[in-house]
């Protein structure tokens, strides 16, 4: 069943002759559990999708359904959380971690305080962060700290849908690579779907079930990612498969 299903989806820019069509025509589903990749160059459209996705940009055309049903009019509802390349901006620096991670089950008033503290502790062990740093001011850690505690915020409300908008681009290829095997049990272990977006098609190849390409605002490709890097069809893909040259395809441990 299809948690997110987009239809001709799109978005335009300006007036007149200076309309400009950042999104055009975009449809595709993401099924229940399954991590969902959309991929392509700066500039693409991808993360104007994904504004449009979680309502903090209003569509110009097209249907966005969630369960079946038209998406409420109030933007990141408790089931559909974001994650954005960089954790810093999103959060008070003069929060703590525990405030901050608690922010989002706060809004939606899911748990008593007591509560609250007690799943946010939970979360912060599972996400890879120790007691001590839940006291911390947010502005004090690394870039993948700060990352685990916007995944553990996401994860209060118990989304069914995470957007990841270049979640992992701000970090060093080590990090990254400790968020993705997170990512990938968050996945396996809850069964929540992913909307993962990044430019970087050889790591939607390690995490993701689908991956689609997009190329100047247009979907020009859906395929298994499995076999995205071995038989791509569409020249833009061709082009990220040739820039990814000498990848060697490695999927994360189970």
């Amino acid at each position: 069943m299809a948690v997110l299903e987009v239809n001709h989806l799109s978005k335009t820019f300006g007036r007149g002759k200076h309309r400009f069509a950042a999104v055009h025509d975009v449809s595709f589903q993401v099924e229940e559990g399954e991590c969902f990749g959309l991929v392509g160059e700066s500039g693409c459209g991808k993360s104007t999708t994904a504004l449009l996705l979680a309502q903090l940009l209003p569509k110009s055309g097209g249907t966005i359904l969630f369960d079946g049903a038209p998406l409420p009019p109030k933007p990141m509802g408790r089931n559909i959380q974001m994650i954005f390349q960089d954790p810093f901006s999103s959060f008070d620096p003069r929060d703590t971690v525990l405030c901050g991670i608690m922010q989002g089950a706060q809004h939606f008033g899911l748990f008593s305080k007591r509560q609250l503290e007690e799943e946010a502790r939970t979360l912060c062990a599972y996400v890879g962060l120790k007691e001590s740093d839940l006291h911390k001011k947010t502005r004090a850690l690394s870039g993948g700290e700060c990352q685990r505690v916007a995944i553990a915020r996401a994860l209060m409300s118990r989304p069914r849908l995470l957007i990841c908008d270049e979640a992992t681009s701000a970090l060093d290829v080590l990090v990254q690579a400790q968020i993705v095997q997170l990512l990938s049990r968050l996945k396996r272990e809850q069964n929540t779907s992913f909307l993962f977006i990044t430019h970087d098609l050889p790591l939607a190849a390690i995490l993701c079930d689908r991956i689609g390409v997009m190329d100047q605002g247009a979907l020009v490709e859906c395929v298994a990612a499995k076999e995205i890097l071995f038989s791509p069809k569409h020249p833009q893909t061709n082009r990220l498969v040739e820039a990814a040259h000498g990848f060697q395809l490695e999927r994360p441990h189970s």
